[in-house]
């Protein structure tokens, strides 16, 4: 269970892991610093100041974090899945990293989210909830988010330049894919209260 939400201009992860039968509270945020072969892998530059929120094996998530510091050769791969939502600081662009360690790139402006709870994540931050309240709706109407919210905003020149800079996709209606309509209601429901 893990929920992760971008709404372009903050990268938010809930709090609450699995280790067996037991549910632990982790982070799963990271602020890391690419090293050499992590950043040539992901395309990104050397030094790259990246905020990585994680999802998936938390043993294999350590390495992998080893790895981007340039601390240890790469991690077995495990799976193409998404691990994850990185935020480059310097760009203030949001990519999906997946279990071979590749990055898919996003149109800017496009809220994005990651984990089994993503599903849920983006239906309420489409209806207007901000990252944080989608996690914190996540929590309220299902069992895929828990614990302490963690997030990073990128700062307001970051966000100008890189709208400014990055020409916005022509965005398309997206279908929220497993997500019903009674529980797309109940979510906007959830983001009208969040405002009140």
């Amino acid at each position: 269970m893990t929920t992760i939400a971008f709404d372009g201009e903050v990268l938010a992860a809930d709090g609450v892991a699995w280790d067996g039968t037991l549910r632990i509270n982790v982070n799963k945020l990271n602020h890391v610093t690419l090293g050499e072969n992590a950043a040539k892998r992901l395309g990104l530059p050397i030094g790259a100041e990246i905020v990585w929120a994680h999802c998936g094996n938390l043993e294999l998530l350590q390495l992998a974090l080893q790895w981007m510091r340039g601390e240890r050769d790469m991690p077995d791969v495990e799976k193409e899945a998404m691990i994850g939502l990185i935020v480059d600081k310097s760009s203030g662009i949001c990519y999906g990293l997946t279990g071979i360690y590749t990055l898919n790139h996003y149109l800017v402006g496009q809220v994005l989210g990651a984990g089994s709870g993503a599903k849920m994540a983006v239906a309420a931050m489409e209806a207007g909830a901000t990252a944080t309240g989608a996690i914190e709706i996540t929590k309220r109407i299902s069992d895929e988010a828990g614990g302490v919210i963690t997030y990073y905003t990128l700062p307001d020149a970051v966000v100008a330049k890189r709208d400014g800079v990055v020409p916005e996709g022509e965005m398309q209606d997206r279908l929220i894919f497993g997500v019903g309509i009674d529980e797309m209601r109940r979510i906007e429901d959830e983001v009208g209260n969040l405002h009140k």
